[in-house]
């Protein structure tokens, strides 16, 4: 079994319910399968979610081998054991800001793994993702301070932020949507949204953040009194943060959106008129085709229709975006998808112009790494990062462009034509 083969068999045990072809096809996999599947799995933070499917299905038990079941077994009573640490945690951070009088609505997997999944412990996350008002920047960075938490890029780690931050939020707006990472006392990673979207030029779609907070809907979760984001615009949201990034596969945020579509009354067309109004129509056509191909999710024709008229999006286009969206479902090899297709379409002038705007831009190392303004104090911070990404990549870097040079135009070859068609589109 390839990866793809691998990753689409995995989409159909866990959105699948006719468990008779199911049955048939788990009756087939040998040991050497099932390696592959938990390998696979494991990669992509499915394990918990695999398992309870396989379970609830009765699946499991006879068609597994004894080390599978019992690694299977193992897997979910830690992915359980996290779960309620971080249940707990988020519960306790609604509460610190419902009782500072900060609105908040939670966002992505701590809000959906509560509001659709069956079992908290299926929808792994990395991270703890809020969104508040820009105004409440301020306050929230001193509550969460007053809390115990601790900010990575704030210096001494002061309750206040300076002025200068405030007033270039727009600016901060081009890379980031968060601010910078925050530690709770419990070790949870938070990322603290004042905005959904980039204000980048490039950037096609734009989420209006006044509609999302003239819109949110009071919601009791976690046992405590909170908002959640307009269905419709929630999908929005979602599709846009798919499409963000082409080199990371996001099994797991498809799934969300199908449970999500699954089990709610969807007004299409406020969807697709809000989708337009953004400028987001393509993103959410792209993922509403990959959820057809993976989940076999059922979206009326109209739908499609009034999608096509305004994408254009033709046979040739759609087959593109689910193939570069989901071939090769492996972490290693979409790595070296990334360097293949950045590095192999530049030349080296080209190449240290890319590296410089992405990781060592003025506005970045301010942000994210808190280096004080001053010509001196960027040039340290430019070569601590040089000589921090040499040691990261340098191996890599070595393998795929000295000792292995065919694998660059292997990588480039398989996928520049997908890569280009699928960039052209999305930049109409």
């Amino acid at each position: 079994m390839n990866n793809l083969e691998i990753g689409l068999l995995i989409c159909r045990l866990i959105s699948s319910n006719d468990i008779g072809q199911l049955k048939i096809e788990i009756e087939r996999l040998d040991a050497e399968s099932w390696s592959l599947i938990i390998n696979f799995a494991n990669a992509y933070n499915l394990i918990p979610l695999l398992y309870l499917k396989l379970h609830h299905k009765k699946l499991l038990f006879k068609s597994l081998p004894p080390n599978i079941l019992y690694y299977f077994q193992d897997a979910y009573n830690a992915a359980s054991c996290d779960a309620l640490k971080s249940h707990l945690e988020i519960k306790r951070i609604l509460k610190l800001f419902n009782d500072s009088g900060i609105e908040v609505i939670l966002l992505k997997g701590a809000y959906i793994a509560e509001a659709y999944y069956e079992n908290f412990a299926e929808r792994q996350m990395c991270d703890i993702d809020i969104l508040i008002k820009s105004e409440d920047i301020q306050k929230t960075v001193s509550i969460l301070i007053s809390d115990g938490c601790t900010i990575q890029t704030m210096g001494d780690n002061r309750a206040t932020i300076s002025q200068d931050f405030m007033n270039n939020l727009d600016s901060l707006n081009k890379f980031t949507k968060h601010l910078p990472e925050i530690k709770t006392p419990k070790g949870f990673s938070l990322e603290v949204h004042w905005a959904l979207s980039y204000s980048d030029e490039s950037t096609k779609s734009v989420i209006d953040m006044e509609k999302i907070w003239n819109s949110k809907e009071s919601v009791q979760i976690y046992g405590t009194d909170s908002y959640r984001i307009k269905t419709e615009l929630l999908l929005l949201y979602l599709c846009v943060n798919i499409t963000e990034d082409f080199f990371k596969q996001k099994i797991l945020q498809l799934y969300d959106i199908f449970l999500i579509i699954s089990n709610e009354e969807i007004n299409w067309n406020f969807l697709i008129a809000k989708a337009k109004e953004w400028g987001c129509q393509k993103d959410l056509h792209g993922v509403l085709i990959a959820e057809t191909k993976l989940f076999n999710l059922k979206v009326a024709d109209y739908v499609y229709k009034d999608l096509d008229m305004l994408t254009a999006c033709t046979g040739k286009i759609r087959n593109v975006i689910v193939s570069s969206a989901f071939a090769d479902l492996s972490i290693a090899e979409q790595y070296e998808d990334k360097i293949g297709h950045e590095f192999s379409t530049k030349r080296i002038k080209d190449k240290a112009k890319f590296f410089y705007w992405t990781f060592w831009s003025k506005e970045k190392m301010i942000y994210h790494y808190g280096v004080e303004k001053g010509k001196f104090n960027f040039l340290i911070c430019r070569i601590k990062r040089t000589v921090y990404l040499l040691k990261k990549y340098l191996i890599n870097f070595l393998q795929l462009y000295i000792i292995n040079p065919g694998k660059k135009n292997k990588i480039k070859e398989r996928h520049i034509t997908s890569f280009n068609v699928l960039e052209n589109w999305l930049k109409k």
